[in-house]
């Protein structure tokens, strides 16, 4: 009798304790819930206070500074001088930014805290070689010189302006394309320096991987970057589906209200949702047309421009021979070319967020997963991780900079082949 109450006894202790372990998972998954919901609403309001601040600053450039920097030519008639110019754009800009701001939605900030990302290292030591090849330093020299060089030459190209005069061709476009690259060229050199040191003095994979990030970013940027955007297919395509979601939306709304209260809903909560309802669909409505449709056409623009300004900047070489060229000229005929290379988009970074994708996407929350973006950041972090842990802090940093399509590859194939075994 005492050996059936003592295993009575037993099995009620070992309920008790998954019962006590099953709340304590409970507790937990709700406090992950609440901070989750806490940090969101602080983002959310963050993208509000930001959108705000560039509406205001936006109205000021354009209609107190622009109207104030007009000038009179002796002719006449009045015209924007070069500050009334970088007022426009950057009005422009600034209240694009608050729009985009606004219509896009906050990302996930913190990478999963498993070994989700992690990467074997065999997988490392087969994948790359105990010292770096000649071409890999060579490359990353390069790399590194032409993310510091290129935001320099972009920011020199304000200072070799002509005088600001209306009748001069093109003259307009100059001081348009000069103000929207040189401030974004000085902010991305400070970026570069930044990211750099950060990396030096703290040597942790995210440091360096966002500086490898950047330094592409750096040496890639130009107005003619956007040309991409000007094609009439892709343009054609972005219409089509800003379309397709306006009536889907549009069709949405129209649908009766699928909301119903129930027995333990209050009245407060059920509006809340239909309120929750109501700002998802405005949002992906301002996301559909500010995003998918004024955006592409703001950059559009600005390309357009650009290439009418580049070939202009480099219309001696038909007129000159190569001996007779000046050091301004050539290094006005170097960032063309350079300018020429970063035409469209990076399809290295594009083939390693698909193949990171399709190797980690099925293991994480689909709405995490769909952020491919993210989902390369993520990874690329924790190898970097792992490259200045194997192969130490110089070596570990070359192999991050010049990471390449085929990398990426070999390590997926080599991790996938482990993984069978």
């Amino acid at each position: 009798m005492s050996q059936v109450q003592g295993a009575r006894d037993e099995e009620q202790g070992s309920l008790d304790e998954g019962v006590a372990a099953e709340s304590r998972e409970h507790e937990s998954d709700a406090t992950e819930t609440s901070r989750n919901q806490a940090r969101v609403s602080i983002v959310f309001f963050g993208k509000i206070i930001h959108s705000c601040c560039s509406f205001l600053i936006a109205i000021a450039l354009l209609c107190a500074i622009v109207p104030t920097t007009m000038l009179q030519h002796p002719s006449g008639f009045y015209y924007l001088g070069s500050a009334g110019i970088c007022a426009l754009v950057w009005g422009v800009m600034v209240l694009a930014s608050g729009l985009e701001s606004l219509a896009i939605p906050a990302a996930w900030i913190d990478a999963p805290k498993d070994d989700t990302f992690a990467t074997a290292e065999e997988t490392l030591r087969e994948t790359f070689p105990k010292t770096p090849a000649g071409t890999r330093v060579c490359e990353c020299i390069f790399i590194l010189a032409r993310g510091l060089a290129n935001p320099v030459v972009l920011a020199y190209g304000y200072l070799t302006l002509p005088a600001r005069n209306p009748y001069e061709a093109l003259n307009f476009f100059r001081y348009c394309l000069a103000w929207f690259e040189m401030p974004i060229a000085l902010v991305l050199i400070i970026l570069t320096i930044f990211k750099g040191m950060n990396w030096a003095c703290c040597a942790r994979g995210r440091a360096l991987s966002t500086f490898a990030r950047q330094l592409y970013r750096s040496g890639r940027f130009s107005a003619l970057s956007f040309l991409h955007m000007a094609s009439p297919p892709k343009m054609l395509k972005t219409v089509l589906a800003a379309r397709r979601r306006i009536i889907l939306l549009v069709a949405k709304q129209k649908e009766p209200a699928s909301i119903s209260r129930t027995a333990d809903q209050s009245r407060s909560t059920l509006m809340l949702k239909k309120e929750l309802n109501n700002w998802e669909t405005f949002n992906l409505l301002l996301r559909t047309v500010v995003v998918g449709l004024a955006m592409p056409m703001v950059y559009v623009t600005a390309a357009v421009g650009a290439v009418l300004v580049k070939i202009s900047q480099v219309s001696f070489v038909a007129t000159k021979q190569v001996n007779e060229w000046t050091m301004l000229e050539y290094i006005q005929f170097l960032s063309f070319v350079n300018a020429l290379t970063g035409l469209g988009e990076d399809t290295n970074i594009l083939v390693q967020q698909k193949l990171v994708w399709e190797r980690y996407s099925e293991d994480l929350d689909r709405d995490i997963s769909e952020d491919r973006e993210l989902l390369l950041g993520w990874w690329r972090t924790r190898l970097c991780d792992d490259l200045q842990r194997e192969f130490g802090w110089f070596r570990g940093a070359i192999f991050a900079i010049t990471l390449n399509q085929d990398d990426v590859s070999r390590l997926r194939l080599r991790a996938g082949r482990k993984e069978t075994e």
